[in-house]
């Protein structure tokens, strides 16, 4: 398990003290039920941001995951409502999990059918029309594309 760039990720926001939202812990048996929900495991440094944040946002961006209401949520950013509700629109295959918007149309998923030996799925951005009409490769693992987020906020 690597969870080292989501570390990264999480310093550099606290050195540049940008506040983190939410801060609603998932406990481990929470996690183990939105596994089931999905039917397959989900990436560890995902976990690992669901374990200490719920769900995670700063400055305008906003990862999708688990909130006060746990498997409940009935709205964004529920980790559940949006991919649920993706699948159910035929957007996204039943391996993807919807984990942000992008903002200006296409959102970002992860895609559980390729987690490597290190427990890691890569991120696609999916155009709103869908999957079926093009994925672009963002990120290798989750914690990558947060990295990337952060020091995309950093610079702008």
């Amino acid at each position: 398990m690597t969870v080292a760039l989501y570390n990264q990720a999480l310093d550099i926001l606290s050195k540049n003290e940008i506040d983190v939202d939410y801060n609603i812990p998932a406990a481990d048996d929470l996690v183990s039920s939105l596994e089931r929900h999905f039917g397959h495991p989900l990436p560890e440094s995902y976990k690992a941001m669901l374990r200490q944040h719920g769900i995670l946002a700063f400055e305008g961006t906003t990862i999708y995951g688990l909130g006060k209401t746990g498997l409940d949520g009935q709205s964004a950013p529920s980790v559940i409502f949006t991919t649920d509700k993706s699948r159910k629109a035929g957007e996204i295959s039943s391996t993807m999990v919807r984990i942000m918007a992008s903002g200006y149309g296409p959102f970002f998923v992860l895609e559980c059918a390729e987690i490597d030996d290190q427990g890691e799925a890569p991120v696609y951005e999916i155009p709103m029309t869908g999957y079926q009409d093009g994925m672009k490769k963002v990120a290798d693992s989750f914690d990558e594309f947060l990295l990337n987020e952060v020091n995309m906020n950093m610079e702008s």
